[in-house]
């Protein structure tokens, strides 16, 4: 065999190497799937636990943690209503449970958490636009509407709800399957039986801050005040 077909000989080999490097690379992703599936399954949890705040969908007038971007906080020359959305939408799943929690860290007049399309303008407040959901500092619940329920600033509101404030871990979130929201504080749950999520629009985790000095911070999993 002369050089050039020991050369040939060779690179045939390095190809058929780095084919099955390939095929094995595959394996080992269609594998993460699989347990990823298994652990979603067994968990029964639909939770986006590398979430964070996207500065992308914030408003100018909220300030971001640089680490973890898992706090935020209302600019002292900022007054008015300014929303931030989460980089990573609720699952698609149709079972389990999505849910984050919020600890608030400060606040004046009035804090909104709650999901939203990030179609909703960032200078209002989260529950404000239909199809956005939201719980209130002041104790209402927003953007579900029943028969002679009230209404804020024309969006539906069910009032008479815990009010919440500095020290507060307050949660939100969806049971899957049958679409149900779910509000928590300090890992109580509170009553949301016939709350429905009905929109068809991809819904983001969305908290809205009103005040200078308003500050909270995030935890999308999996240890929880509230216990699944």
């Amino acid at each position: 065999m002369n050089e050039q077909q020991l050369l040939n000989a060779l690179q045939e080999k390095v190809v058929k190497l780095e084919q099955n490097q390939n095929e094995q690379q595959l394996k080992i992703v269609d594998l993460d799937k699989k347990v990823a599936m298994l652990n979603y399954t067994i968990n029964g949890k639909g939770l986006t636990l590398q979430n964070r705040w996207d500065s992308a969908a914030c408003h100018r007038g909220l300030a971001l943690s640089e680490l973890n971007r898992l706090i935020v906080q209302q600019n002292e020359w900022h007054w008015g209503f300014c929303s931030v959305f989460a980089e990573e939408p609720i699952s698609k799943w149709e079972f389990g449970i999505f849910y984050y929690e919020v600890k608030i860290l400060g606040i004046g007049d009035s804090v909104f958490i709650g999901l939203a399309s990030n179609q909703m303008p960032l200078n209002v407040w989260a529950g404000r636009y239909e199809g956005t959901y939201a719980y209130q500092s002041n104790g209402n619940f927003i953007g579900h509407y029943f028969m002679g329920c009230s209404y804020n600033s024309g969006r539906p509101c069910i009032g008479g709800k815990s009010s919440f404030g500095v020290g507060d871990v307050v949660g939100c979130g969806v049971h899957l399957a049958t679409r149900q929201i779910i509000y928590t504080k300090n890992g109580e749950l509170l009553e949301t039986t016939g709350l429905l999520i009905d929109s068809a629009a991809e819904l983001f985790p969305c908290v809205s801050l009103s005040d200078s000095g308003d500050k909270i911070e995030a935890n999308f999993g999996p240890n929880f005040e509230y216990k699944f």
